[in-house]
């Protein structure tokens, strides 16, 4: 058996590896930067970086004023539009990705939540069955439904570090596991939104953005006053709100938040 190697075989080996190592920085390049950001801003969704340089924006005018958005897949950004019902996904550059999904065809009735869900596809509240919907990757039809008991109206949702987090009417916030199961609720007050990252559960209340601890959401460790009329970003561990075309640290206040 001949155990020579073909040398023009080996020489192109070689010049392969050599191409995929020069084209490495290229791919990575590509990836987006930790310190860029996407906030709805009016009817607009723009990606920004940490000095509220505007990168890049998406605005629909069939669709209107977007109600949220989620970013926690940085490739596919996720805009849900309420009114028209619709669901918009965006690539890193703020390009739609495919048709909008509407979920007028999926004849649900009333969706007022969406979040994206770590298993696939997206989280779904449907309002006139009081249930937690779970749609496939493809966002085409409904794999799970899940009743919430409450006589109240959920309204906000988030999915972070394989939890879901349902606000109820302003006065708790439910804590369910990726599959939907409860498994805590706090009573806690908020101002119709509160966000979730890897260490903290910032709430919104009384003009106050309330840092508090993600497994003891009772801890708090902070209050901060906020001076724009958008919603705050959590970056770097700091709550900052964009103002016009500019990103404001927040104000971090005494500990009682007077």
């Amino acid at each position: 058996m001949n155990s020579l190697i073909n040398p023009r075989i080996y020489i192109g080996f070689l010049l392969l590896v050599s191409i995929v190592a020069q084209s490495q920085p290229e791919i990575q390049k590509q990836l987006p930067s930790s310190d860029e950001f996407w906030v709805i801003n009016g009817p607009k969704v723009q990606k920004i970086n940490e000095q509220g340089v505007i990168l890049t924006d998406y605005h629909s005018h069939s669709l209107g004023v977007p109600t949220n958005i989620d970013t926690s897949d940085p490739f596919r950004v996720m805009i849900f539009y309420h009114q028209p019902q619709t669901l918009v996904i965006l690539n890193s550059d703020g390009l739609a990705i495919g048709e909008p999904v509407s979920f007028t065809d999926l004849a649900l009735g009333e969706v007022t939540l969406a979040c994206r869900s770590s298993r696939g596809g997206a989280w779904l509240f449907h309002r006139e069955s009081n249930e937690l919907l779970l749609t496939n990757p493809q966002f085409t039809r409904i794999v799970q439904r899940t009743l919430i008991k409450t006589r109240y109206s959920p309204n906000c949702l988030k999915e972070a570090n394989g939890l879901i987090y349902l606000g109820i009417n302003n006065n708790s916030i439910q804590q369910l596991d990726s599959y939907g199961a409860k498994l805590n609720e706090f009573n806690i007050l908020y101002d119709e939104y509160f966000m979730v990252d890897a260490n903290f559960l910032w709430i919104i209340h009384n003009g106050l953005v309330e840092k508090r601890a993600i497994h003891d959401p009772f801890k708090i460790f902070g209050f901060f006053r906020c001076s724009c009329n958008t919603y705050p970003l959590i970056i770097k561990g700091e709550p900052k709100c964009l103002d016009g075309n500019k990103l404001i640290t927040c104000e971090k206040i005494t500990a009682t938040g007077r």
